[in-house]
C-alpha cells in the first residue's frame, strides 16, 4: 500500500505513514483504530501475528483485533531484525502444526529457545483478550 495510492486515507487519518526501522522509504501503517474502525467482516478465532518492530509495545493493537474476534495476538516490543522476527515466527508456527504445542506452549519454547533479538534486543510478546 503506497502513500500516494491512497492519499484520501492518509489525509483523513486512516492509515498513517511510518517508515520501516533503517529505512527511509515512507510506507501506509494501519493504527489500531483503522482496525476496529475500516476494516469490514471479523478475525473470529484467529491468530493474528504482527510481524513488524513495536506490535507489541502495548496492547493497543492487539485489542483492536480482539474487539473483531481474533482469539490471540503475537506482537514484538522494541526493535527486532527481519532475520529475528521471520525465524521466530517460522520456529513458532513449526511448533503449533508440527509439534502440536498448544499456542501457549509453542509461544514459551519458541521464547526459551530463541530468546530476544541479539541484534536490537527486541522481543516477542503474545497477548489474549482481557
Amino acid at each position: 500500500m503506497s502513500p500516494e495510492s491512497h492519499k484520501d486515507e492518509v489525509e483523513s487519518g486512516y492509515p498513517l505513514l511510518g517508515r520501516l526501522f533503517l529505512s527511509n522509504n515512507t510506507y501506509c501503517v494501519a493504527p489500531p483504530h483503522y482496525i476496529s474502525d475500516k476494516l469490514k467482516g471479523s478475525f473470529a478465532g484467529a491468530l493474528i501475528i504482527a510481524m513488524s518492530c513495536f506490535t507489541g509495545n502495548d496492547r493497543a493493537m492487539a485489542d483492536a483485533f480482539f474487539s473483531r474476534g481474533a482469539e490471540a495476538y503475537l506482537g514484538f516490543k522494541g526493535e527486532i531484525s527481519p532475520h529475528y522476527v521471520d525465524a521466530f515466527t517460522i520456529e513458532f508456527l513449526k511448533k503449533m502444526y508440527s509439534e502440536k504445542l498448544s499456542l501457549r506452549n509453542a509461544f514459551k519454547q519458541t521464547l526459551k529457545e530463541m530468546g530476544a533479538d541479539k541484534a536490537y534486543g527486541g522481543e516477542p510478546v503474545l497477548y489474549f483478550p482481557q
